[in-house]
């Protein structure tokens, strides 16, 4: 099976659907930070707060409709590395 099926193999499977996941997170969080200073910030944006909120809700649907396959492949690769830790633990000679 490769690289993925030594301890270190597994622990880069883990390591990467962690890194996946925690950067959805992480869009997600700036997006919501733009949003707050956007909204503490708009009377002093006049008619420039409307367009940058457009661009605001462009990147939330942008980020919706990503973040769903992101952490669907996050969980195979979960999976597959305790698919691998499984084989690890059970097929030692």
């Amino acid at each position: 099976m490769g690289y993925s099926t030594t301890p270190a193999g597994v622990g880069a499977l883990k390591g990467l659907s962690s890194r996946l996941e925690e950067g959805v997170q992480s869009i997600q969080q700036s997006v919501s930070l733009l949003e707050s200073e956007l909204a503490s910030n708009r009377s002093g944006l006049g008619p420039h707060a409307d367009s940058i909120q457009g661009v605001i809700d462009a990147m939330n649907q942008e980020v919706q409709g990503a973040s769903s396959p992101v952490n669907e492949l996050a969980e195979k690769v979960r999976a597959l590395a305790a698919s691998y830790q499984e084989f690890i633990d059970t097929n030692r000679f």
